[in-house]
């Protein structure tokens, strides 16, 4: 056994690796080449979380899960995947012959249209390819998944929720113009665990999202919408959800309300307000109409930060931020 593990035992490893491994998987991957037995300490975290930025990075995990045992490689409890354009990923793609080939390889894998087209073999990869092998892989790791922050701004009809349930996800932030496309549907997700829900950069009138959340998500006690450069329909149709919030979506859920299984929760809207940006149509008090709609009610509350999710690298940032205190405050809670 190392110098190391003779000075502290092997519980108090687990515990820092535990915490120490909450980022990108950069530091998990880092641990294992530290010496054998740190290797097989650290292997139980290896994928505790993972961030996926671009398509020859999703593509390669979706293939390293097929391709290896559960216990190895699919213990995934905080999952970010983020992809900004297949146009820009295309571009990419051709200053690699390596990765190009790969990803095709899996792409064919995926889905029987995609064929190696001699002309572009890049059109193989499009959003029906890349949506399916986000949901194979969400899928492959729902016995565990806890959060999952799913980034993909140029993207519209992608669908990225699988059809399988996602047992124990209790945070989804779902960040594009695909995103109300996510939650269109009549019937509930099978998201039973759900309490937290953020949706950002997209282009819908937040009525056709807000009026469905107690229908799709019985369980959820926390949205939050991020809205910047919203127009001035937009805005008015806001304003109107925020009146009518108590009918729309009931504060209370209890026994008898769906999904509320005997317990009584309280639920609260968030609405994060972009501070570089402003109302269309010339409005200059569109953030003083917000507050006094919002001071009638106790149930949403206002934050206002420069957004910067449009930017993937500084997402996945805040996103290792955010992983860093669940794995914390898991970790308290285990120690009780």
């Amino acid at each position: 056994m190392s110098f190391a593990l003779d000075v502290f035992p092997a519980e108090v490893w687990l515990r820092i690796i535990r915490v120490a491994c909450a980022d990108t998987s950069f530091t998990a991957r880092t641990l294992s080449l530290v010496s054998r037995d740190i290797y097989h300490l650290s292997k139980p975290y290896r994928v505790q979380s993972v961030a996926l930025l671009g398509i020859q990075r999703i593509f390669s995990f979706y293939k390293a899960l097929t391709s290896t045992t559960p216990h190895n490689y699919r213990r995934v409890v905080h999952l970010f995947i983020g992809c900004p354009s297949l146009r820009l990923e295309h571009e990419r793609l051709k200053g690699s012959s390596h990765d190009n080939a790969q990803v095709l390889a899996i792409a064919q894998e995926l889905t029987s249209s995609a064929q190696n087209n001699s002309n572009n073999p890049l059109t193989a990869i499009d959003e029906n390819t890349l949506g399916r092998c986000v949901q194979r892989i969400l899928s492959l790791v729902a016995d565990t998944l806890k959060t999952l922050h799913l980034h993909f701004i140029g993207f519209i009809n992608i669908d990225l929720l699988p059809p399988d349930r996602l047992p124990f996800l209790q945070q989804l932030v779902l960040y594009g113009a695909y995103a109300p496309y996510q939650i269109r549907r009549d019937t509930a997700l099978h998201l039973p665990a759900l309490t937290s829900l953020r949706v950002g950069h997209h282009n819908s009138i937040p009525s056709r999202i807000i009026s469905k959340l107690g229908v799709l998500f019985p369980t959820l006690v926390h949205f939050s919408l991020v809205q910047s450069m919203i127009s001035t329909v937009h805005f008015n149709d806001l304003l109107d959800m925020i009146n009518k919030l108590d009918t729309v979506w009931p504060e209370h859920g209890g026994p008898n309300s769906v999904g509320g299984g005997g317990v009584v929760v309280s639920r609260r809207l968030v609405l994060e307000v972009d501070t570089m940006e402003r109302l269309f149509g010339n409005a200059s008090n569109w953030y003083d109409q917000l507050v006094r709609v919002v001071a009638t009610t106790h149930r949403v509350e206002i934050v206002r930060r420069e957004s910067g999710w449009t930017d993937l690298q500084k997402a996945e940032t805040e996103w290792v931020g955010e992983t860093r205190k669940w794995v914390e405050e898991d970790w308290s809670i285990d120690s009780l």
